[in-house]
């Protein structure tokens, strides 16, 4: 498997200090002639040096993959490209209050070399996050235009989250962001959220998992810290597919695992029979791989209408997100979610919200309602036909408190029961079934419940899981 090709992700003690926590020393006539003496350096052997560098490098290590190499050592990206030189340089590794943003100014360089390289930051995120507008690609035949890994930040530690990455990958409209645990070696696992949730949803469970595998915890367009999709447009089922894609192909991921809550697991299971060669195994948390139109065929179009009102609605009345005190948004997405926890509330919403003046707004797009406006419903017959297609060991892990219960004799109990049934006939020894205690956000609430059995499902070759 390929190397993911982010932007001098570099690996740190999570006891390190962050770099915009250090401070410039006072200026003084040493300090002065010392930084004019690094910069004319810098500007002097910096061009030569990077133009040797994009030319050759070490063994293992192809011109401008972006690949790590094996002789690289920890924490370096080879080749640098040559508008990014210097950027990259784990060698640098301190900022200054002027480009906070950036984890390579050193406490010599003056104030000038710091501005000039927060230039090039700036052009070459331009160049990569333009609507449509790539370099091309110093790996000979790769596409171009092809989707980008943007770094925004270093591996940070923070309690209970263990060792993550913030990553960003460059899309048409703006970009998907995501988190990223792990081993970049390991075998690399998806993992998708449910409906207005946000990559945070992950952040009790993976610390949990096998540290041995690479997860990345995307947040679905309209989610998070991702981009929303282009005024106008409505949010259909078939476009959250379609970011799956975006997101393997940025990463260079031909197969992977994918590990689904909800909504997230459904789309995973849509991912999973339109591109089956490229999924090795699907975890599915209180979730179904497909819907189905049992029960709804006589809302189908009325699904339609609600979602085109809707847009068209927010399109006239133009009115701003509400902007709430913390506890307001916090007590109103309890009301809302009642199977969720505080303590999972807090972690949501640090980062689906963003502090505005006293108050805070939440970041998901307004245009995103209830899911059943975006879902693509599917008759029984395409039920089979799709698991069919299914390649994917699949793990099924049922909240017994959850939105579903099978013991539930409501409206949805025809439907639940045709579709584990499916799944156990057609699928067989590629299909496991287990109840877990908890409810819905039973991977937030009670991460230890289902920890053990998908940790034993990755790290599997066959072997059934059991509670």
């Amino acid at each position: 498997m390929d190397s993911c090709p982010t932007l001098a992700l570099l690996e740190r003690d999570a006891t390190a200090p962050m770099a915009r926590n250090v401070a410039i020393p006072p200026y003084n006539t040493l300090n002065h002639l010392w930084s004019c003496t690094v910069f004319t350096i810098i500007a002097m052997f910096g061009p030569i040096l990077a133009a040797s560098v994009v030319q050759g490098g070490p063994r293992g290590a192809r011109p401008g993959s972006g690949v790590r190499s094996a002789e690289g050592g920890a924490g370096r990206w080879w080749p640098p490209e040559p508008d990014d030189w210097g950027l990259r340089c784990p060698s640098l590794p301190l900022a200054t209050p002027r480009c906070p943003s950036l984890p390579l100014a050193s406490r010599c360089l003056s104030l000038p070399l710091c501005s000039r390289l927060e230039g090039v930051l700036e052009r070459g995120t331009l160049e990569r996050e333009g609507a449509g507008r790539s370099r091309r690609s110093a790996v000979p035949g790769e596409a171009r235009g092809r989707p980008r890994v943007l770094l925004r930040s270093l591996a940070v530690a923070e309690k209970g989250k263990g060792l993550f990455s913030e990553l960003k990958v460059a899309v048409p409209w703006g970009h998907i962001a995501a988190k990223a645990w792990g081993s970049l070696k390991g075998p690399p696992v998806l993992c998708l959220h449910g409906w207005l949730d946000n990559a945070n949803s992950f952040d009790r469970l993976i610390p949990l998992l096998p540290q041995d595998f690479y997860y990345v915890a995307m947040d679905w367009v309209g989610h998070g810290l991702s981009s929303h999709r282009s005024p106008g447009l409505p949010y259909y089922g078939q476009d959250f597919v379609a970011d799956i894609r975006r997101v393997a192909a940025a990463l260079k991921w031909n197969r992977f695992s994918l590990m689904g809550h909800s909504f997230g697991g459904t789309m995973g299971g849509m991912f999973s029979c339109v591109f089956p060669e490229m999924v090795e195994k699907l975890v599915l948390i209180d979730s179904l791989p497909l819907v189905l139109d049992c029960h709804e065929k006589e809302n189908m179009l009325n699904y339609k209408r609600k979602v085109i009102e809707h847009v068209l609605r927010l399109e006239v009345s133009g009115k701003p997100p509400k902007v709430l005190s913390p506890e307001e948004m916090l007590q109103g997405l309890l009301r809302n979610n009642t199977h969720m926890s505080e303590e999972c509330g807090r972690l949501l919403l640090q980062r689906g919200s963003t502090p505005v003046g006293t108050g805070v707004m939440l970041n998901r797009d307004r245009r995103l309602t209830l899911p059943e406006l975006c879902l693509d419903f599917i008759s029984k017959d395409l039920f089979l036909h799709y698991i069919q297609k299914l390649q994917a060991r699949v793990l099924l892990l049922k909240a017994c408190q959850g939105y579903r219960n099978p013991r539930r004799t409501d409206s949805s109990h025809e439907a639940l029961i045709f579709v584990l049934s499916t799944l156990q006939s057609v699928l067989r020894e590629q299909y496991q079934f287990v109840e877990v205690p908890g409810n819905h956000y039973v991977h937030m609430i009670e991460p230890h419940q289902v920890a053990k059995l998908i940790s034993t499902f990755l790290q599997s070759e066959g072997a059934s899981v059991s509670a």
